[in-house]
């Protein structure tokens, strides 16, 4: 697997959101917490798009290309993605999603 640091994750980001070529799917745990948290995709892809990628937080994370896309969504509510990067076969699962939930003050 090819390991990728934070300047290289965002560019991979960019490559498949632009270029039409690759996969963006959210784990099942994420599907749940979307829900939960009135998250849609397209939330997540303008936190993708625009979003500042930082680190994992926990140790491994780097090994396995594991970062925090931090940002606002659509309705400008701070919104963060926890993502995993599998680069040979351009694809980013979206782990988890977190932030103020929608609706609430």
């Amino acid at each position: 697997m090819t390991i990728v640091n934070i300047k290289e994750a965002r560019s991979t980001i960019r490559k498949i959101l632009q270029g039409g070529k690759g996969r963006i799917q959210p784990s099942p745990h994420c599907r749940q917490r979307m829900l939960e948290r009135q998250v849609f995709m397209e939330d997540i892809f303008h936190v993708l798009f625009w979003g500042e990628v930082i680190a994992g937080q926990h140790p491994g994370d780097a090994e396995k290309n594991i970062f925090r896309v931090a940002g606002l969504d659509i309705e400008e509510v701070p919104l963060t993605l926890v993502i995993r990067i599998v680069v040979a076969q351009k694809f980013i699962e979206i782990i988890s999603v977190f932030g103020e939930m929608h609706g609430q003050a």
